[in-house]
Parts: C-alpha cells; structure tokens; sequence
C-alpha cells in the first residue's frame, strides 16, 4: 500500500527536492507552501506522516502541530520537523508539543529516508496496536450482548412459556366455561410476549435500515427509544397517582 507524506515547506527549492526524493521511494508526496496551507491539506488528504518546517509566515511549525494535536481526526498524524533552528530550546519545544521526530537543515536524502521509515513503522505499530485493541473490545460487547440475549430469553420468554404451558394443562381439567375464560388469557399473554419479541428483533436488527439506509434508521430508532421512554415515564407516574390517590 503506497503511504500518502505531507511536506510543508514555504521554501520551494527545498519543497521540490523533499517531494522528489519521496516520490523516487514510490512514496504519495503531498506540496503545501504555509502552514496554513499544510493545515488544509492534512485535514484533506489525511496523509500517513508529515514533515513540516517550523519558520513559517502567518502559521509557524508550532502552531500547526498545536492545531493537528488538538484535532481528533489528525492527532495521531506523526509529525518530523525539518528546520535550520538546532537550538535546544527550539528542540524541546517541539518535543513538548507532540513533535515524533527533529531533523536539522541541511539534511542528507539517507537521513530523511531513514527518519521517514523510522516513524512509518512506529506508527503502523501503534495502528495495529489500536486496532487489537478496538477487536477485544468489540468482542467482548458482542459476548455480553450474547449473554444478556440468553438472560432475556431465558428469564422471560422461556418461563412465559412455560407458564402457558402448564396454563393449558391444568385448564383441560376445569368445566368448559373456565378454559374460555383461561384461553382468553392465554391469547392475551401470547401476543405480549409476541410483541417483546419482536421488539428484541428489532433492537437486534432494525428491518428499516436495509431500505432506508443507515442516518434515517438511527434517527427512527432514537425517536423509537424516545416513545418507549415516554410511554413508561407516563405509566409510572400513573402508578404513582394511583397508589397515593385519595378517596
């Protein structure tokens, strides 16, 4: 996979040279001329590394690194910072700021190669390192919503069924009149469990998502949920009223 390098350099013969020798390495070389420019672009293109310089007009190195640091979608983004200032002022500020790398003009194409394939690996590490950890964390979500699946299964609709089951069988020993009055019931309990079913399948996996696609199914199922809420907001407070009603 061909990795995507942003170079922000306000110098352009410094520019040109960056971005050929990352070109000549079959690397997806990215020009921005200010830091501005660079700010755009990386937002843009989501690039696999950056190289900034830092003496920039109207956004120097360090206020770009400020920005991408404090932009969730380009926080990770490693950054190497290419300058003539060799101070260790200069150095540490960088550091502090989240810099992954410091490199000094001038700088040899093997020094640049070497740095580039340094911080591409490392951050390929993190990735994969980040990705486990989203899948255990994915699996065990799964796992629970499996356990409290059998817990809702087992807890409600196996013992209603049960219930109905020994229902029926000690109604076939009652007069005819009683077993009316029991199927009457019996129905009415059948389709409430019917109902807790189908909602459970459609917690699961709303039907509507196939036809009207992913942002209007989240947006019926939140208004879904609201309604719930609602309705059981309302019957407890109607609890509540009955049950400090005065005569």
């Amino acid at each position: 996979m061909t990795r995507t390098i942003l170079v922000i350099e306000d110098d352009s013969g410094i520019l040109d040279n960056t971005l050929e020798l990352l070109r000549y390495e079959k690397y997806y070389a990215i020009g921005a001329r200010s830091g501005i420019e660079g700010l755009q672009r990386a937002r843009e293109y989501m690039p696999d590394l950056i190289i900034s310089d830092i003496m920039m007009p109207e956004m120097d190195g360090y206020q770009l690194l400020h920005e991408l640091r404090n932009d969730s979608t380009t926080a990770t983004i490693p950054l190497i910072f290419l300058t003539a200032r060799t101070d260790h002022q200069s150095v540490r500020q960088g550091m502090i700021l989240g810099a992954d790398d410091y490199l000094t003009k001038p700088v040899t194409g093997k020094e640049m190669l070497a740095a580039v394939r340094a911080q591409l690996d490392k951050h390929s590490n993190f990735e994969f390192q980040r990705l486990r950890q989203y899948t255990n964390q994915l699996v065990q979500k799964v796992e629970n919503e499996r356990r409290q699946i059998a817990n809702l299964l087992r807890h409600d609709v196996i013992q209603e069924l049960t219930g109905i089951r020994i229902t029926l069988e000690i109604s076939k020993q009652l007069p005819a009149h009683s077993q009316q009055s029991i199927a009457i019931d019996v129905q009415k309990r059948v389709e409430t469990l019917l109902n807790e079913v189908d909602q459970l399948s459609l917690d699961l996996w709303p039907n509507i998502l196939e036809h009207i696609g992913l942002l209007p199914g989240l947006l019926w199922q939140i208004n879904r949920f609201s309604q719930r809420l609602l309705f059981k907001s309302i019957s407890s407070i109607q609890g509540w009223n009955k049950l400090y009603r005065t005569p």
